[in-house]
């Protein structure tokens, strides 16, 4: 509880230093974000207690939650992504904040807000711990300035951002059918993961379709 309440005050404080109030799916994700902590706690044979899983089960445990509240789909909907991946381990790198970013997709989702409230909850998320813990804090603002970076560059991190449709891939002879969403999933896996540049020619050389 202690933990939870130096969350929501950082994650309140440091909003406001940054001249704008903390955001409702900020405060609600920064309250619930431990919630099922109690549910998955294991203890080791070397007498460590783990909580593995604790962000997924919290976010349908959230969800529950705020469905009883009536709270809106929307505000749900952002909660539960910021709680479930509150704790997935980032690293400053092109790829690994793309993937972020594409896990943070989908319809209706403000992707570059949730992706700063995202590191927002990991900023409060690491200042309510120990301080031994706070070196972190300069690792997630670095993660945030290269975040900014790639999406200012208009890096993808969707297949609707990619420079080749469905429909390039039934002129280049793909029928109709689950096939063009595996290879435009695929198209992205090699933009984020291997550097691919954007651009159709290169994607359909790539997916050995020119």
């Amino acid at each position: 509880y202690e933990h939870i309440a130096r969350v929501l005050t950082v994650a309140g404080e440091l909003a406001l230093c940054d001249g704008v109030a903390p955001s409702s799916s900020l405060m609600w994700a920064a309250f619930l974000h431990d919630v099922s902590k109690p549910d998955c706690f294991t203890v080791d044979h070397a007498g460590s207690g783990h909580f593995y899983g604790h962000p997924e089960l919290g976010a349908k445990k959230a969800r529950v939650i705020m469905d009883r509240l009536a709270l809106s789909h929307d505000l749900a909907r952002d909660v539960c992504l910021l709680i479930k991946y509150h704790d997935k381990p980032l690293r400053p790198e092109r790829s690994c904040l793309l993937n972020m970013m594409r896990a943070l997709s989908g319809e209706g989702v403000d992707t570059p807000r949730l992706m700063d409230e995202l590191m927002d909850l990991k900023r409060a998320d690491t200042l309510g711990k120990a301080p031994s813990c706070f070196y972190y804090v300069e690792t997630i603002e670095e993660m945030r300035a290269m975040a900014h970076e790639l999406l200012k560059a208009g890096e993808p991190y969707t297949i609707k951002m990619l420079a080749i449709n469905g429909g390039d891939l039934i002129r280049a002879g793909v029928k109709p059918g689950p096939e063009l969403g595996q290879l435009l999933n695929s198209a992205l896996d090699a933009v984020i993961e291997d550097n691919i540049p954007n651009e159709r020619e290169a994607l359909l050389v790539h997916l050995n379709l020119n």
